[in-house]
């Protein structure tokens, strides 16, 4: 390798994307780069400064705008030990390069090749595009778009993936609160979650599909996965449930806003019993102000839910004192803040 004369690209892709959980159509909108090299050149596949090995990559001669070809015009090369895949002698025109088996949005870009192009060019490419969920084991919690409130779902039948092989380990399927399990047996490393067609359609009507990555180690804060799905134009999307800390309260009221500070009016804001998943205790929306008062309840332990379109949804346990009626003041509101998807 002439490492004096090559230069070093590393591709980023524009994503401007728009999830709604459950049931605004969402949108996902991907601008790749490109990049122009000669008949010949490198590709060096890194996952957090390491080398990634081995590898596949795809090169896929586009045949339209679109960028779709036959099978016959599509090439594959492996990374060695230290991350490398190589392509050569390359026809003139427009490729697509794209990682194999990635989730979400993969580090993919356009290449360019052409006789005058150089050939000692070194495209960098990141992989998995999206860093994995450390966990301790593959076993936890996944949530479709029509989850809440009742937190019911139909079975979801899920797959175990090897990280580097995409060899499948083993299949399962979730029960009807989402919950699954690959037992603690499975060795310390990168894996694949992959949600396989099970009848749960997105806003489109397709099937409900995609990868998630997976981290299993020892060292992981987390102890399972716990995850809310959904779908957007660019396929599978999925966000971590976050863990709001408990509420303590005497008054059932409160106000709803952004990141910003800024009021959601129309959130919607369901009162939920602690553990049972079948009921609905209370339900109201927020004003334009973004306040919000449900029904007033015995003293005890309730779960909180309140979901908007563009917003996570948000989940925290309430221990409720007291009960106050909410018709008047709101003397001790509850703030939730609403995370942009």
């Amino acid at each position: 390798m002439r490492s004096s004369r090559k230069a070093s690209v590393k591709a980023k892709c524009a994503l401007v994307m728009a999830l709604f959980f459950p049931a605004a159509a969402p949108a996902c909108s991907i601008v790749y780069p490109t990049v122009s090299v000669g008949r010949t050149f490198l590709v060096h596949v890194q996952n957090e400064g390491s080398p990634v090995k081995p590898h596949r990559l795809a090169l896929t001669r586009c045949a339209n705008e679109a960028c779709t070809s036959e099978k016959s015009d599509i090439r594959y090369s492996f990374t060695d030990t230290r991350g490398y895949a190589r392509f050569d002698a390359l026809p003139a025109g427009t490729y697509f390069l794209d990682p194999d088996r990635d989730d979400g949005i993969s580090d993919a870009m356009y290449i360019k090749a052409s006789p005058g192009g150089s050939d000692s060019l070194v495209v960098r490419v990141k992989w998995p595009g999206r860093a994995p969920i450390p966990v301790h084991s593959p076993s936890g919690t996944l949530r479709g778009p029509n989850y809440y409130p009742l937190r019911e779902q139909i079975s979801l039948s899920v797959s175990l993936l090897e990280g580097m092989s995409g060899k499948e380990i083993a299949s399962t399927h979730t029960d009807d609160e989402g919950r699954f399990s690959f037992g603690d047996s499975v060795s310390p490393g990168m894996y694949f979650l992959r949600l396989n067609p099970s009848g749960l359609a997105a806003w489109s009507g397709e099937q409900i599909e995609g990868l998630i990555g997976i981290e299993i180690s020892p060292k992981a804060q987390q102890a399972d996965v716990d995850v809310d799905f959904g779908w957007s134009s660019c396929g599978l999307e999925y966000r971590e449930q976050r863990k709001a800390p408990d509420i303590q309260t005497d008054q059932l009221c409160g106000a709803i806003t952004d990141p910003a500070g800024a009021a959601i009016s129309g959130a919607n804001v369901w009162l939920l019993p602690a553990e049972a998943a079948d009921r609905i205790l209370g339900h109201t929306t927020s004003d334009p102000a973004g306040r919000f008062v449900l029904p007033t309840q015995l003293g005890g332990e309730y779960r909180l839910l309140v979901r908007s379109p563009g917003f996570e949804p948000f989940v925290a346990i309430i221990h409720l004192g007291q009960a106050a009626a909410t018709s008047g003041q709101c003397r001790t509101p509850i703030s939730v803040e609403l995370d942009v998807l």
